[in-house]
């Protein structure tokens, strides 16, 4: 189906089938964390490094970053693989599964 998007780590986006990935041009997740220290911004475009601490692959996305986004947490970009950089269209940082959110009062539920 030309409407799904392939969800990756970075090791199965450099070793796996790029045949499948590269044909069409078509937009792919990529997922991991940040990788620490690799994070810059050069010509008003963020430049950083998703890592599933196996590989890593040179993520470039101009835009605002979204506030969780950080160093060493989870993200997933969408964009498209060329030449062994990763073209982000979007980035969606993670929380981890514990997140409450801030001034929650959980008696006021109940």
């Amino acid at each position: 189906n030309s409407n799904l998007d392939y969800f990756l780590t970075p090791s199965e986006l450099k070793k796996g089938d790029q045949s499948i990935v590269l044909s069409a041009n078509r937009r792919v997740k990529l997922g991991g964390m940040v990788k620490k220290d690799s994070f810059s911004i050069i010509e008003n475009k963020a430049k950083f490094e998703v890592t599933d601490f196996e590989d890593s692959v040179e993520v470039i996305y101009e835009g605002l970053l979204p506030d969780l986004f950080k160093e060493g947490k989870g993200i997933v970009v969408l964009g498209k693989y060329n030449d062994g950089i990763f073209y982000a269209d979007e980035v969606f940082a993670k929380h981890d599964e514990n997140y409450m959110p801030p001034n929650l009062e959980l008696n006021k539920l109940w």
